[in-house]
């Protein structure tokens, strides 16, 4: 079986091999999401892709990008990161809202073993283990964890300038926004953002009854969190999937996700 790392790190592609090599397995890494489209462009004889989400200097694309490519190409993903990078959240939340056929969740910390399990189990014909991702994957019912944070592709400007910016008038000057508009997007933005928090790094949900004197209170807390999650907010691929998924205007939860997905697969369908 012919198996894809495609990590910045040359020292993971090395650890999967020694790994696999047991059971003769043929490992082949690149380092970007570019260099991985150019491989797939001539050879797509992988059976399994192991895709690290951030590439650091080598690409301003993240690993969204190199799920599309396996996607489209056919060949199955999962994805690997390394353990305590949680400024990676929202882009590990992604991975799975937008490409559900993603196999699973593996660390790149001590895991020959789970690289062995899930080389066996595909080159089987089973599907791997899916416990490790469950959690970071859309819930069943309500909104999902990113479509809280972003509605629509056009809330992604409000969030770059609040990474740049800590008030609202500079706010308002660099997106066009109207101050009532942005109030209820800040609003909106910090629950969302306590809510992603407090499920996945316990951090305490705010009281019900903001104290007084706490007027910029959610300005505070999304303009942190957008600092925090910054290259997100900037990737391309991320812009382009919200916009496939959930356009330029708010849709109902739960059918924009649908909708986008569904169109996707269709499209990924007529590439194939």
């Amino acid at each position: 079986m012919r198996v894809l790392v495609v990590d910045d790190h040359w020292i993971v592609e090395s650890a999967v091999a020694r790994a696999l090599a047991p059971a003769e397995h043929e490992v082949i890494g690149v380092r970007s999401p570019e260099s991985l489209g150019k491989l797939l462009a001539t050879d797509r004889d992988f059976q399994l892709a192991l895709v690290d989400l951030d590439y650091q200097k080598e690409s301003r694309r993240s690993g969204l990008a190199a799920l599309e490519m396996c996607s489209t190409a056919g060949v199955p993903a999962a994805v690997i990161t390394s353990d305590g990078e949680q400024n990676r959240l929202l882009h590990l939340l992604a991975a799975f809202e937008f490409y559900p056929d993603t196999l699973t969740l593996l660390s790149k910390s001590n895991a020959e073993k789970d690289w062995r399990d899930i080389a066996t189990a595909v080159a089987y014909g089973h599907h791997p283990n899916p416990k490790a991702s469950t959690r970071f994957r859309p819930p069943r019912r309500g909104i999902s964890w990113i479509n809280s944070l972003v509605r629509q592709s056009d809330e992604l400007a409000l969030w770059r300038a609040a990474a740049s910016y800590d008030r609202h008038a500079t706010i308002m000057q660099a997106t066009g926004i109207r101050s009532r508009a942005l109030s209820k997007f800040l609003d909106r933005a910090a629950t969302a953002a306590h809510r992603v928090q407090h499920e996945f790094f316990d951090v305490a949900p705010p009281e019900n009854q903001p104290e007084a004197g706490t007027r910029n209170k959610p300005l505070q807390v999304v303009t942190g969190f957008a600092k925090a999650y910054a290259p997100f907010f900037d990737d391309p691929d991320v812009e382009r999937l919200v916009n496939e998924s959930w356009g330029t205007g708010a849709r109902q939860e739960g059918q924009g996700r649908a909708a986008g997905v569904q169109r996707r697969k269709s499209r990924l369908g007529r590439r194939s």
